[in-house]
């Protein structure tokens, strides 16, 4: 187990989101302890080829009917398949082959792409609409609005400054309840 695996495993176990996109990291590096937590069909697993051109979303996925025309790095890129409740969510056309999964384990979930997102060709979809899928598969929400805000108006409206030698500024200060309940 290495360190770095511990971290991931360990924020894995704590009920984590992870992200990982990388062409060698399951078929070639393997990382023995994180792979588990991908739920990847290890017998399917394979080195790949100079192979990825395009990639294709998955029926039934957050990637449905999306296409994206690849341009970035193309040389042994992992081709990689669910096992048990994963799921396929990019093929490359071409082949067939796996190039994404996710998997919701209800206590933690992972997603893995073995080709560089940010390399997909911007066309009838662009690659924050992947990107915000994928946000949106993990439960991404809007953030709350914050408990408290704090505003500061200065008590002179000209323009601040201060002097290199160091100096102070007065404001107002107004402290504003967002929840409408006591805050303590």
């Amino acid at each position: 187990d290495s360190p770095e695996e511990a971290v991931f495993t360990g924020y894995l176990d704590a009920g984590g989101k992870l992200y990982v996109e990388s062409g060698d990291l399951f078929a070639y590096e393997h990382p023995d302890n994180l792979m588990p937590y991908f739920s990847m069909d290890e017998a399917l697993l394979s080195d790949g080829a100079n192979d990825l051109f395009d990639v294709s979303g998955v029926a039934g996925t957050f990637t449905e009917g999306y296409y994206y025309v690849y341009g970035g790095e193309n040389s042994w890129v992992d081709h990689i398949f669910p096992a048990g409740d994963a799921e396929q969510v990019v093929i490359s056309p071409g082949d067939d082959a796996g190039s994404g999964v996710t998997f919701d384990a209800g206590d933690y979930m992972t997603a893995c792409f073995s080709f560089e997102v940010g390399m997909l060709e911007d066309g009838d979809f662009t690659k924050a609409e992947f990107m915000n899928g994928l946000m949106d598969w993990f439960g991404g929400e809007e953030p709350p609005p914050p408990t408290l805000s704090l505003t500061l108006t200065p008590y002179d409206p000209e323009p601040i400054e201060i002097p290199a030698d160091g100096g102070y500024v007065e404001f107002d200060a107004t402290v504003t309840n967002n929840t409408g309940d006591a805050v303590t």
